[in-house]
């Protein structure tokens, strides 16, 4: 269970720092890729703390790799949907958002035309399943 939380605090640090980043940019552009990064990478580490403490290893984990959909679906698979449904839009965003988050291109530069999803969406997205993971959390520790 310490991992998982501190996996969960791991993912909060970043949704946080994307939050301050998706403030600044109201009207830019030019920070979007970093905060679509922050967002999900924060995404994979809420729901690989999930699935933690759903008594998934590590190499387990590993063997997701940065496969946002995947990691979802496998979240979902042990009862994520019981404690925290997405709205259309968050899932969407989340799919949206995959294939260039697994394919590090907010890391590494890849040309080309790129449809990212609302940031907004992805906000909220990373907040609820934060909020609604974190809760899971408290009531695990509460109960021991």
């Amino acid at each position: 269970m310490n991992k998982a939380l501190g996996t969960w605090h791991y993912a909060k640090s970043f949704f946080e720092a994307g939050q301050i980043i998706k403030e600044y940019t109201e009207d830019k552009t030019s920070l979007l890729s970093p905060a679509y990064y922050l967002y999900g990478h924060a995404i994979e580490l809420v729901l690989k703390s999930y699935l933690q403490t759903k008594g998934q290893s590590i190499d387990n984990l590993k063997k997701l790799g940065h496969d946002l959909k995947k990691i979802l679906n496998e979240a979902d698979l042990l009862g994520l949907k019981d404690i925290c449904a997405l709205g259309t839009e968050e899932s969407e965003a989340i799919k949206t958002i995959n294939p260039y988050y697994k394919g590090k291109e907010f890391e590494y530069l890849v040309t080309g035309f790129k449809s990212f999803p609302n940031l907004d969406f992805l906000h909220t997205a990373t907040d609820t399943l934060l909020s609604k993971i974190g809760k899971h959390f408290r009531k695990k520790l509460l109960n021991k």
